[in-house]
């Protein structure tokens, strides 16, 4: 039987002046392996990035079909976290809705799911969602109608919190609100219930993938891979 194969979308790394490189997160991969799937690498082929910041120059032609070119090798898609949010990463995105292709975003991830419909993000301006803590930064509570109350089973989480950028109920454009945190009403979880797999979290649940019910999001994500390949 051919394996389900996820592409995990690299990110610019920001440490070195002296080498450029396009980097994903092992623990993703992981979370993912342990599943049964098989993850690679996702690159830009063009130079529409840079290592801080954001990036919101809009790609040409020719690059939006050579990241189609990409994709279509792939059974689902991750987004994952970083410091820097780029013009390919919300593209990605939005090829991955308009081809019901499985989509999981994690927090900068999340952030470029909301920026490719037209969603907007604001600075965290009560310092809430940075802290060092790995659990329990703070609490998520999770709409009981939504996808991902039925892959979690709770209504209530504490997730670790490392970003400073939020989106409010009235920012989401495209998605349903599946979570919101409660000390500042912020979204912390959207997604799309007409399609496969359109999910996107806040938090990182691969740096606390020992836990059962973050284990979940990702085996979720992988069955629903399954179903498109």
């Amino acid at each position: 039987m051919k394996k389900v194969i996820i592409g995990i979308v690299g990110k610019p790394d920001n440490t070195t002046d002296y080498w450029n490189y396009i980097e994903v997160n092992d623990d993703i991969k992981e979370c993912i392996n342990e599943f049964g799937a098989l993850c690679i690498g996702i690159m830009p082929q063009d130079h529409q990035y840079q290592k801080s910041g954001f990036h919101n120059d809009g790609l040409s032609e020719e690059d939006i079909n050579n990241l189609k070119d990409i994709l279509s090798i792939v059974d689902g898609v991750v987004l994952q976290g970083g410091l820097v949010s780029n013009s390919y990463e919300k593209e990605i995105a939005k090829i991955c809705i308009e081809n019901d292709k499985p989509l999981l975003g994690i927090c900068c991830g999340f952030n470029d799911m909301v920026e490719a419909l037209g969603g907007k993000l604001y600075q965290d301006t009560l310092g809430i969602h940075y802290k060092e803590e790995i659990r329990e930064a703070h609490e998520v509570r999770i709409n009981k109608n939504s996808r991902l109350y039925s892959i979690m089973g709770t209504e209530k989480i504490l997730v670790n919190s490392f970003h400073n950028m939020v989106a409010k109920e009235d920012s989401i454009k495209g998605y349903s609100i599946s979570a919101i945190c409660p000390l500042d009403h912020s979204v912390e979880g959207i997604e799309m219930t007409d399609k496969k797999f359109i999910v996107g979290i806040k938090w990182h649940p691969e740096l606390i993938k020992n836990e059962e019910s973050m284990r979940k999001i990702f085996e979720a994500f992988v069955n629903s891979c399954r179903t498109f390949s």
